[in-house]
């Protein structure tokens, strides 16, 4: 498996809240790819994103050992509920503020299916030879506005709704029926992009399909760097914190 990377800017905004962290199991039988973005106008949003990365981190490392598929989707069904522990935990101990909160998304890749698993309005998508094969929906106002034929009107009203997060990861709630699991069969040589909502409302998934197979040959950490940079550039000057995490199916071990 070659190495997932990530690249993150803080925008324009006074602090960057994003976080993530990617890796190849030691076993190699595995990798994931997380992001997790603090929820602005709570306190503490960049300690609650990487307090949920590192347990997502830490919990992901053993994926490898999931040796069938039952295995690997029990495991990858009781990730939010592992991180949402272990920030209970840290509000317990005094290290979390309570109504801190962040979004999250990962990707989990054990052998030949990858298991995307969201809260909020961070995004997986997954890429074969350019085309998107899955995109996780966001959960905010405008994604259920849409899915229910309301009609939105103007550019404005896209961008209130959109940054109208409906579903959240917290130490202060239970959420499990408050997660998006989704499993995807891979084939090799396809991408996955796991981004924040400073990526994904500016790079949509077709446009992040055609950059990442553009960049397949410079590489894991050219294509997080372009996303990037990209949502930053067009979002000037009042980008949101962009942060993007790429990983690739080297080969599929079934």
């Amino acid at each position: 498996m070659t190495a997932p990377w990530g690249a993150s800017d803080g925008g324009d905004r006074a602090d960057n809240q994003d976080r993530w962290d990617a890796a190849v199991t030691k076993n190699r039988r595995a990798q994931f790819a997380i992001v997790a973005d603090g929820m602005g106008g709570r306190p503490d949003g960049a300690r609650c994103a990487a307090s949920a990365v590192e347990a997502a981190a830490s919990y992901l490392a053993l994926a490898g050992h999931k040796r069938n598929r039952i295995a690997a989707a029990d495991y990858a069904m009781r990730l939010p509920s592992y991180v949402q522990r272990h920030l209970a935990q840290a509000r317990a101990d005094g290290s979390l503020h309570p109504e801190s909160a962040a979004t999250f998304a990962a990707a989990l890749v054990v052998g030949d299916i990858a298991w995307l698993i969201t809260v909020g309005d961070c995004r997986c998508i997954v890429v074969r030879n350019g085309d998107v094969v899955e995109a996780t929906v966001p959960h905010n106002r405008l994604a259920t506005a849409l899915r229910d034929g309301e009609i939105v009107p103007d550019q404005r009203d896209r961008r209130d709704l959109g940054s109208a997060v409906t579903r959240w990861i917290t130490p202060a709630a239970r959420l499990a029926s408050r997660t998006t699991v989704i499993a995807v069969p891979l084939e090799t040589n396809d991408q996955i992009a796991v981004v924040s909502d400073g990526v994904g409302e500016v790079a949509g998934p077709a446009l992040v399909a055609r950059m990442l197979d553009d960049l397949r040959t410079a590489g894991e950490e050219a294509a997080a760097r372009e996303l990037v940079s990209y949502a930053r550039r067009t979002s000037a000057p009042v980008a949101d914190n962009c942060t993007a995490v790429v990983l690739r199916v080297e080969s599929v071990i079934p």
